[in-house]
Order: C-alpha cells, then structure tokens, then sequence
C-alpha cells in the first residue's frame, strides 16, 4: 500500500487574528474557519484560503496566559510557524518522522477544529516544525 502526504496549510504564529485577516485579505480572501479553540495547545485557530485553491493558510492566536505560542510571540506579531501535511495514515508516518530523526515536540492529540484526525508536531533544526494530521488506521 502506498501511503499519501500532501500539504494541508501553512502556520502562522499571531497576536491579532482579524489584523492579520485583513494583511492576508488580497492573497487569501475567504475566511474558512474563524477562531476555533484548540484547548489542548491554548491557541484560537482560523483557516484562510485563495478562491481557486485547496491549500490554506492558519492563523493560530493564542488565549490563556500559557501556551506554547505565547512565548513564541513575546517580541513579535506574527511569525511563520509551522507546515501541515495530511496524510492517510497517521500512526504510519508518526513513525516515519521518528525515525528520520525529527523530535516529537507535542504528543499526539485528536483535534477539536480537524474532526475525527490526530495531530502532533515534530521539530527537525533544518526544516523547523512540521506538524502532521490524520486518520488513525
């Protein structure tokens, strides 16, 4: 069985999601999905995408005090955070990333805003973190 990886988004890091809307509006017009808590990462997560593409951009604000995007914005508004993959199997390429040496930085956890797929990021020094969503198998 051959398994699939495809680009799902792009991740940005931000302190004001509806300014950050309005910088994206002539790239990424249509609102998909506006503030959705993601309680596990303490992070709002909103979905923006072109008219004539599949792929999307996040935008992920933190909410609370804690949370792992909170620190990451302490001198900055926004910055680019992580790329996303879907993938069919995700139990699979968890293990795959493993062992290719990237480092788990969040443990796997069903998503709030994805339904029914599980998440969890790696981090590798030369590619930066890459999280990756699916369907356990």
């Amino acid at each position: 069985m051959k398994h699939r990886i495809k680009l799902h988004h792009i991740s940005y890091a931000v302190r004001d999601t509806d300014k950050s809307i309005v910088s994206f509006r002539h790239i990424y017009p249509e609102v998909v999905m506006y503030k959705k808590k993601e309680p596990s990462q303490k992070v709002k997560i909103t979905y923006l995408k072109a008219k004539d593409s599949k792929e999307m951009v996040e935008l992920v604000e933190p909410y609370g005090k804690e949370g792992p995007v909170t620190s990451m914005l302490l001198t900055k508004t926004s910055l680019l955070y992580h790329t996303c993959y879907e993938v069919d199997d995700f139990d699979y390429f968890r293990s795959v990333f493993k062992k290719k040496g990237y480092f788990l930085i969040t443990s796997p956890f069903l998503s709030n805003y994805e339904k029914n797929n599980w998440v969890c990021h790696f981090y590798d020094s030369r590619s930066g973190v890459i999280e990756i969503m699916g369907k356990k198998i």
